[in-house]
C-alpha cells in the first residue's frame, strides 16, 4: 500500500479507491447482521490476508489529503459474477469432489453476497463522489452488499443448482 500510495502521489493522481474486504470487522466469534460503517475491527482477524487489507485501509485513510490525493475504502462482502476467481470457483471444485453436499455447522449462518457489477458500480459512484466532493467520501471506509442477507448454504445451493450440480 505505501508503494501504491508514494506512486499516486508522485504521479499527481487525485483518487485512490482500495478495494477491502467486509471480512475486516469479521474475527469469527460471532455474526454480523445489519452492520454498518461504525463496527470497528476486531484487532484479531481470520487470516493474514484479511489482516494485511486491514493494515492497507489504514495506510490508504492516512493518505487521504495529502499531496491532493483523495482517498477512500469499499469493503466488499462475498463478490461473486463475471470474473470472480475464487468464491464460485472454490464452491464449484467443493461439488466436484463431492464435498458441497456437506454443511460445516448448524446451517443457519447469514451472509451478505455482492455481484461483481455492484462492486464496479461502487468503484465508479466513489470516484465520482470524491471528484465532486459534495458528499464527503474522502477517508473513509463503507461496505457493499447486495442488501439481501440470506443463509451462507441457501446461496451455495442456488449457485451449485444453477449449474448444474444437485
Amino acid at each position: 500500500a505505501k508503494n501504491v500510495i508514494n506512486s499516486c502521489q508522485e504521479c499527481k493522481v487525485r483518487r485512490l479507491i482500495y478495494n477491502s474486504s467486509a471480512d475486516v470487522v469479521f474475527d469469527g466469534s460471532q455474526g454480523i447482521l445489519i452492520g454498518d460503517e461504525s463496527f470497528s475491527c476486531p484487532g484479531k482477524f481470520l487470516d493474514v490476508l484479511i489482516d494485511l487489507k486491514f493494515q492497507a485501509e489504514g495506510l490508504i485513510r492516512l493518505a487521504n489529503n495529502i499531496d491532493g490525493l483523495v482517498t477512500c475504502v469499499l469493503r466488499p462482502s462475498n463478490a461473486f459474477g463475471p470474473g470472480d476467481t475464487w468464491f464460485v470457483p472454490l464452491l464449484v471444485n467443493l461439488a466436484k469432489s463431492g464435498l458441497g453436499k456437506f454443511i460445516t455447522g448448524s446451517g443457519e449462518n447469514m451472509s451478505d453476497f455482492t455481484y461483481a457489477e455492484n462492486v464496479a458500480h461502487a468503484h465508479i459512484c466513489a470516484a465520482e463522489t470524491l471528484d465532486s466532493r459534495i458528499v464527503s467520501v474522502a477517508g473513509k471506509a463503507f461496505f457493499i452488499t447486495n442488501l439481501e442477507p440470506m443463509m451462507f448454504w441457501e446461496f451455495v445451493s442456488l449457485i451449485l443448482e444453477g449449474l448444474g450440480y444437485q
